[in-house]
């Protein structure tokens, strides 16, 4: 992924978690979820709340920027 898809991730984009950056599961596959918000950092960082079903239950998380990739991306 490249420095411009990171920073057209929005509300609503279809995302996975990077290999070995998720925080219940260390081993593939990861999650996918979609973003339901959004915050920028004092550092201009911007982390995303992510909620995604894993093992049959709704989970959700905040992650930041770097920690995804996106998967589908809707307009």
């Amino acid at each position: 992924m490249n420095v411009n898809s990171r920073l057209l991730m929005k509300v609503g984009d279809l995302v996975k978690v990077k290999d070995g950056d998720h925080r219940i599961q260390k081993d593939g596959p990861f999650p996918v979820g979609v973003i339901t918000d959004a915050l920028e950092d004092d550092a201009g960082f911007y982390h995303f709340e992510v909620v995604y079903t894993f093992l049959g239950s709704q989970e959700r998380e905040w992650l930041a920027d770097l920690q995804l990739e996106v998967v589908e991306s809707y307009d």
